[in-house]
């Protein structure tokens, strides 16, 4: 693929700091959210779990004690590896509208499985620093609670469009032809294709 100053690339993990972070800041700033809040203090959902007192300045610093990650996927997969039928479809329809890849959609249903696994995993030591991507989806839930919209809708209309970032978005195949889009990565334990 030749690579012009209109390629778009994957940035994975930076969208903590391109996205979520920018999003807290902003609440911060606009006094709509606390860093010595709790996760209980904006979501209902997770009062009297283990997650309701951790506190919003532990899961900017990922010390909040959560796990690192959660393979959601695996509990997608039938034994010979292929997708649930119940939880992924080859067309978006009914349900099944939340983009995965490609040809692969997800049923808007099992996002409260994800949830609920997040809500039943452990919590480590607090304070102790460790890399989370549990801790930036409970600010992602934050955020949206707060704001009333999708997390991505939020940045998008807070600070791509008014800073004219034309590429920088997510979900870039609703917007952009797919040759501008640089593949990150062949996946061949979950969607078994080249990501774009």
């Amino acid at each position: 693929m030749k690579v012009s100053d209109t390629s778009v690339y994957d940035i994975a993990s930076v969208t903590k700091t391109t996205s979520t972070t920018l999003a807290v800041m902003r609440l911060y700033e606009q006094n709509k959210l606390r860093l010595d809040a709790t996760l209980g203090d904006y979501l209902d959902w997770v009062k009297g779990t283990d997650k309701e007192r951790i506190v919003i300045k532990d899961l900017l610093l990922h010390e909040a004690g959560l796990k690192a990650w959660i393979p959601f996927y695996k509990a997608t997969l039938q034994p010979n590896t292929k997708l649930r039928e119940d939880v992924y479809a080859a067309a978006a329809f009914g349900k099944y509208t939340v983009g995965v890849a490609n040809d692969i959609y997800m049923n808007t249903d099992y996002q409260d499985s994800i949830r609920t696994a997040i809500l039943k995993s452990s919590v480590g030591t607090r304070g102790k620093y460790l890399y989370s991507d549990l801790d930036f989806i409970f600010l992602g839930y934050v955020i949206e609670k707060i704001t009333g919209k999708p997390l991505d809708q939020y940045v998008e209309e807070e600070f791509y469009r008014p800073m004219g970032l034309q590429y920088t978005l997510y979900n870039p195949l609703r917007r952009m032809d797919k040759k501008q889009i640089v593949p990150s990565n062949y996946d061949y334990q979950f969607r078994k294709q080249l990501l774009q």
